[in-house]
């Protein structure tokens, strides 16, 4: 049975090896960066880790609303396409609802078809926008 709940501290090393997993390229197979921190939902099937999605609390002062962004969202390799994905997407976004707010917002590398046939499938809706980064 699939249960939900965040993270603790106890769990990042499984946390850590789920990431590497999911997230090989970008991390370079080594994702030394990833920390214990609130707000990383996990999904767990009898006790084990199987997937996870960060949610953070944002404010749009244009909008004068509180939103989700929701960042990191894998399933570990053993367990994909069973739905985890989804049901830990649902979760989430009835812990975004339960705390204000009124959208949630993600983006997705474009490699990550299968990621966007899944939030297709929840309903997000694409918008013609260009992700920009500085490292400073």
């Amino acid at each position: 049975m699939l249960n939900f709940r965040f993270m603790k501290e106890t769990d990042l090393e499984d946390v850590i090896s789920i990431y590497e997993k999911c997230f090989y390229e970008e991390c370079n197979g080594k994702c030394e960066n990833v920390k214990y921190r609130d707000g990383i939902l996990l999904a767990l099937i009898d006790n084990r880790i199987v997937g996870m999605v960060t949610i953070d609390y944002l404010y749009d002062n244009f909008l004068n609303e509180k939103y989700a962004y929701i960042n990191n969202l894998c399933v570990d390799i053993l367990y994909q396409n069973k739905n985890i994905g989804y049901e830990l997407m649902n979760e989430c976004e009835k812990i975004c609802k339960d705390n204000g707010c009124k959208y949630i917002k993600l983006t997705s590398n474009k490699k990550r078809i299968s990621a966007h046939r899944l939030y297709n499938k929840l309903n997000f809706q694409i918008y013609d926008t260009i992700v920009l980064k500085k490292n400073i």
